[in-house]
């Protein structure tokens, strides 16, 4: 659900959706409940309602070293980690200018468990490529619970539990609105956000673990 610094504050969020064909309404989320902005030109709608608490809310961001870090949404098959999406993600931070390379002596540092997608070659050819190196520490396999920062049984609980929470509070609305009580594809976002909120975004939580 996202990257954390060895300090225990949030570096980005990170969901990763289950499917082959990556579809657009479904990344950014639909709150039916939010009010939409309308005084603007089609093209602008997306844009000008693309924020928390509005129509199309996406993902939250996360503020870390004085800059603001957009969520990250990408896809696989399974909703698992896979090569490809840790190097997109890794290329996000490089793009997005999180990692500082202007002084070549110093490479930015992650710390992975030992998943085999750590081990694939596009992973290891990016950040070995010497204008793009990561420095890199792999975990013991199967102990994820020690390398993911944040990932503790208390905060994987505390997400559950929020997630049932927003799940059950979004049926509710739409019960109370005559909508029909289920939940759609354009809620995945809505539900993930509120559980988050709940769980893996207290950074406290995750010092104290």
């Amino acid at each position: 659900m996202g990257l954390t610094s060895f300090t225990g504050e949030l570096v980005m969020y990170v969901a990763i959706l289950a499917g082959v064909v990556e579809a657009l309404n479904i990344e950014p989320g639909i709150d039916l409940f939010a009010d939409a902005l309308n005084d603007c030109t089609p093209d602008k709608y997306c844009c000008v309602n693309r924020e928390k608490g509005e129509k199309i809310p996406g993902g939250p961001s996360c503020f870390f070293r004085e800059q603001s870090i957009l969520y990250f949404i990408c896809w696989s098959p399974k909703g698992s980690m896979t090569s490809e999406i840790l190097v997109e993600l890794i290329v996000e931070l490089d793009i997005r200018k999180f990692v500082n390379r202007s002084n070549n002596s110093i490479k930015p540092f992650l710390l992975l468990d030992g998943h085999d997608s750590r081990l694939k070659i596009s992973f290891l050819q990016y950040i070995n490529n010497p204008a793009t190196e990561w420095c890199v520490c792999l975990g013991v396999a199967y102990c994820t619970s020690y390398w993911q920062v944040g990932s503790s049984k208390q905060q994987n609980g505390s997400y559950k539990i929020a997630l049932n929470k927003a799940k059950q509070e979004l049926v509710r609305k739409k019960e109370k609105f005559g909508l029909k009580a289920t939940i759609e594809k354009t809620d995945i976002m809505i539900i993930l956000n509120n559980a988050w909120r709940g769980s893996f975004a207290c950074t406290k939580k995750i010092k104290n673990q």
